[in-house]
């Protein structure tokens, strides 16, 4: 029986292009729908790695340590789907509607928001509430949280590819202009000694397709790995993979139960 990583129990997204897998000929869509594929697997593995190391760490140093990392991994997710709400799905609805659509083409993705949404901030809260001292940190609470709201989360990351690549009847270069001026705003309103050592930490180098994701200077990996990680520098231990996005075993977790 061996250990388990962070792509289960909740499973990663296929890339879109990758043999046997959904494609399209608009290559703007095709696009956009791989780099939210990675985005979505960056917040799968963060998800899978709370999942499995929650009921392992136990030292009240090691305990301080993971409730930051949780929290930084909510606020992480929180903040990508309130950009996507504001920011992304109504620049996408105005090009269809502008292209002859009747109707929203995101709504269901706002419908799927709202559906793990309460879960979810449950969670958030009650992290919210260790990390300034109010509540203790009970293991199996935090993966009753879990397994009560990732489900859904998990169609939900799965399905949101899929309605991307929907649109490439849509005009791709549009689409793509709205997604990228989203994803810069999300990235100048982060806290980088957070959200940076948790990116790079969540994505798998090694898997086929990456491509040039994430699509950032080739020298932002570097200023990471040696400056913005280093004022949370024990957090990071919890992470999947490596400064490099190379994948490593989980810190704290136990055997697989799988057979």
């Amino acid at each position: 029986m061996g250990q388990p990583w962070a792509d289960q129990p909740y499973t990663l997204l296929p890339l879109p292009g990758m043999p046997g897998q959904r494609t399209s000929t608009n290559k703007d869509v095709l696009d956009m729908a791989v780099e939210m594929a990675h985005v979505h697997n960056l917040i799968l593995r963060g998800m899978n790695a709370i999942y499995h190391q929650c009921e392992h760490v136990t030292k009240p140093g090691d305990i301080k340590d993971f409730v930051l990392y949780i929290k930084t991994w909510g606020d992480m997710v929180h903040h990508h789907h309130s950009m996507e709400e504001t920011e992304a799905f109504p620049g996408w609805d105005g090009i269809a509607k502008a292209a002859g659509a009747s109707e929203s083409i995101t709504s269901r993705n706002v419908e799927q928001h709202h559906a793990f949404e309460q879960g979810f901030e449950e969670l958030r809260t009650y992290v919210g509430e260790m990390h300034e001292g109010k509540a203790e940190y009970d293991a199996a609470k935090v993966k009753d949280m879990i397994e009560r709201f990732a489900p859904i989360l998990n169609v939900h990351l799965h399905d949101e590819v899929n309605m991307i690549l929907d649109m490439e009847k849509y005009d791709g270069k549009a689409l793509k202009k709205v997604m990228d001026a989203a994803a810069q705003t999300s990235v100048n309103s982060a806290d980088p000694n957070l959200v940076l050592p948790m990116l790079f930490g969540c994505y798998d180098k090694t898997v086929p397709g990456l491509g040039k994701f994430p699509p950032v200077p080739f020298f932002l990996p570097y200023l990471n790995a040696l400056w913005f990680s280093r004022k949370h520098q024990s957090i990071w231990r919890f992470n999947p993979c490596d400064h490099w996005g190379r994948p490593r075993p989980l810190a704290f977790a136990g055997p697989s139960q799988t057979q």
